[in-house]
């Protein structure tokens, strides 16, 4: 640990995370937020590549999406359809193949149909 004094406070950093012990209780609860907040965020982005594609004026902040009152319309369409792509791609079965093959000794449950 090393601490760092700033004007503000004082931090300790650790140098090496790989020896710091893994919290299984606080990596359960914290997983799934993260997750659905990833999927959001992923909407987000698909929804203002979109807009920009289509020359539409977008802005956004965590679920709140804004556009010039003549393109609200459009913009709500390319939201729904967005979110119909995303939703329909197989995201926990990405996730499983993910974990799967990044942790070979682990053993995950099967994906509920």
């Amino acid at each position: 640990m090393h601490m760092i004094k700033t004007i503000i406070q004082n931090l300790n950093v650790a140098d090496n995370l790989d020896q710091q012990p893994v919290n299984k209780s606080k990596n359960t609860t914290a997983f799934p937020p993260n997750f659905v907040h990833s999927i959001d965020s992923t909407h987000m982005m698909l929804t203002a590549i979109q807009c920009q594609k289509e020359d539409i004026t977008y802005a956004a902040v965590h679920d709140s999406y804004w556009s010039h009152a003549v393109d609200v319309d459009r913009m709500g369409s390319i939201l729904r359809d967005k979110f119909v792509d995303l939703h329909g791609s197989p995201l926990i079965g990405n996730l499983n193949e993910n974990f799967t093959s990044r942790y070979p000794n682990e053993e995950f449950p099967p994906i509920p149909l």
